[in-house]
């Protein structure tokens, strides 16, 4: 008879933590739904304390600092559970009179389905380039200095090399660090002597050195 009571209290004892894992609150990081799947909304939640043991909780929703949700209720003391806000479900758990423990979004439709747009600003990050006039045409190459810059360096060195025939008593200057595209590395090279190589930053900082450029991008 004892064992029957030791076998039915693992049994009940089994029920109750496996009833305990099912409806556990889920995980303030991740929640029923990717970060990525709420499409830039936060969820924040405040609560008041009022009398008795009613507390007052307000939860908002923003996207890029815009409310788009709100919401007021009266909840109990310790209270936790997903609430709807506008087209958003958001989990709160709180504690004591008016600390929230977690508060993260549970669903959210997409920008397109609550007929939001989101506006991006066109502007480069860069600072804009001042527009100036051509260069006059040289007369000639002769005692002058031409630099080379590549960033795929398989065709520029011959360009290079060759220039030494027509930039008599002058000087070729070859850069090849050029970024080549976005995700991938500058590949250098260094060409013989009497080519100078440079870097880019270098070239950068004084490009008046130069009275002619060459600029390709090289297969």
């Amino acid at each position: 008879m004892r064992k029957k009571w030791l076998i039915l209290t693992y049994i009940v004892l089994f029920m109750f933590l496996t009833s305990t894992a099912l409806f556990a609150a889920p995980q303030q990081k991740n929640g029923y739904v990717e970060a990525a799947n709420t499409y830039g909304a936060v969820a924040a939640a405040k609560v008041t304390s009022l009398s008795g043991n009613q507390n007052g909780l307000t939860i908002t929703v923003t996207i890029d600092g815009t409310v788009v949700a709100e919401t007021y209720q009266t909840i109990p003391n310790n209270a936790s559970g997903e609430y709807t806000v506008g087209d958003y479900k958001v989990y709160v758990s709180t504690s004591g009179n008016t600390k929230v423990d977690s508060c993260f979004i549970t669903y959210a439709k997409a920008p397109s389905e609550l007929g939001l747009l989101r506006v991006v600003n066109p502007r480069p990050s860069r600072a804009p380039i001042e527009a100036v006039g051509l260069a006059p045409r040289l007369a000639t190459v002769e005692g002058k200095t031409v630099a080379v810059i590549a960033n795929y360096n398989n065709t520029m060195p011959p360009i290079a090399r060759a220039l030494l025939d027509v930039v008599k008593n002058g000087t070729v200057i070859f850069i090849s660090d050029m970024e080549v595209a976005a995700g991938q590395s500058p590949r250098p090279v260094e060409l013989e002597a009497p080519i100078v190589n440079m870097s880019l930053r270098d070239f950068e900082a004084n490009p008046a050195i130069a009275d002619a450029i060459v600029f390709g991008n090289g297969f």
